[in-house]
């Protein structure tokens, strides 16, 4: 029997949590002062503690632009609800405004000039300059915020039409401060960019992974502290480059989970420091070498355009896994059933959560660019079941 890791203090990408405290030389269980475990295995008795039982449209007009890609969830404008952010392929970004009653109304768009594709996440924000203002990292520059929700251009990641895919964040060298790694589908390359302490982001190395590299993620994969990064594929394999702990990296092992590993998701899921690895709706465990045991544990299936997320839907301590059509729940006896969005499309795609009516619970948030002329974004607010 798997024992699944407890986390307290939910609500925040736990594969993203797990990845700074390893860089820091911490564990998630240092962080909270308080874990446990649940029980691994997969329970379809149970019933998911929470239901997204309606899409709620929201329309974006396009005026022939491009199609919607990606999405983001943040409080921009610093008023304490929490926004969205959608992103279009042509790198426009529209800023939709929470007016509190889940409500959104556009309020503004900005022209970053930097493509955004479905390969992996090409819209992160976190603070990158120490100023306790979200940011936002795109496959080119990163935007600034400031406390009135307005945000600047700066720090060119790549220059020219040399633009990147998809990105990933993490502490590559354990100063604390957030570096980026920008993967190159066309380029076949994958670039690390280390902080500076201020915001500025330096390139620092570039790997070659494969051919046709998609969706990279960060994760300790042996057990050292350091993050290694992962990079999926088109092709049948996963890459895993090791951390060095200075930005660099070095080829560490190549897994064949079966299919094409397009999008990958990692994150520790029985507390034993080695990364876990989803993909395909299968979780495998790994063992600290670059190896990776499939499980008897089915996780919902990754779609066409979106990772699956790891984190903690409903704040009650026990790692929950979500993709752009269905979520399953960890708990005490296992993982739930697996649950459904109500009128999921193929082509929704950008997925991304946050907490929109503030009521501890998250919710999600995708776009779907199916009617060109009059995309939408859709929201799938969480119910207790």
């Amino acid at each position: 029997m798997r024992r699944i890791l407890r986390v307290t203090g939910g609500g925040i990408l736990i594969v993203l949590l797990a990845v700074f405290l390893t860089a820091c030389g911490s564990s998630i269980e240092d962080a909270n002062n308080e874990a446990g475990v649940g029980n691994g295995e997969n329970n379809n008795e149970i019933q998911p503690s929470v239901a997204y039982p309606n899409r709620i449209n929201i329309k974006v007009p396009n005026r022939l632009e491009s199609y919607l890609e990606q999405s983001a969830v943040l409080d921009w404008d610093q008023d304490e609800d929490v926004d969205i952010i959608v992103a279009m392929g042509n790198g426009k970004l529209i800023f939709l405004e929470n007016l509190g009653d889940l409500t959104f109304r556009i309020s503004k768009s900005f022209e970053s000039g930097h493509r955004i594709s479905y390969l992996g996440d090409s819209i992160i924000y976190a603070d990158v300059n120490g100023d306790s203002y979200d940011d936002l990292i795109l496959p080119g520059s990163v935007l600034l915020s400031n406390p009135e929700g307005n945000f600047t251009s700066a720090n060119f990641l790549a220059e020219g039409k040399d633009m990147g895919d998809a990105l990933a964040i993490g502490d590559c060298n354990r100063d604390g401060y957030t570096d980026v790694a920008i993967l190159y589908y066309y380029e076949e390359r994958v670039d690390i960019y280390l902080n500076n302490e201020w915001g500025n982001l330096e390139l620092k190395s570039s790997i070659t992974p494969q051919r046709f590299p998609t969706n990279p993620a960060f994760g300790d994969a042996n057990g050292d502290g350091l993050l290694d990064l992962f990079v999926g594929t088109y092709g049948s394999s996963v890459r895993i480059f090791r951390g060095n702990g200075d930005g660099t990296f070095t080829m560490f092992a190549n897994f064949s989970p079966g299919g094409q590993p397009i999008h990958i998701a990692v994150g520790d899921f029985y507390g034993q420091i080695f990364a876990d690895l989803i993909t395909h709706g299968q979780l495998f465990e790994g063992d600290g070498s670059g190896s990776f045991t499939p499980l008897e544990i089915d996780v919902p299936e990754d779609g066409s355009f979106s990772p699956a997320r790891i984190l903690d839907i409903n704040r009650d301590g026990f790692i929950d896994v979500v993709t752009d059509s269905s979520f399953r729940m960890g708990s005490e006896q296992g993982f739930s059933g697996i649950g459904s969005l109500a009128d999921h499309s193929i082509n929704d795609r950008g997925l991304s959560l946050g907490d929109l009516n503030g009521d501890g619970l998250l919710d999600i948030v995708m776009v779907n660019p199916s009617d060109f002329e009059e995309q939408v974004a859709s929201i799938w607010i969480a119910q207790p079941n």
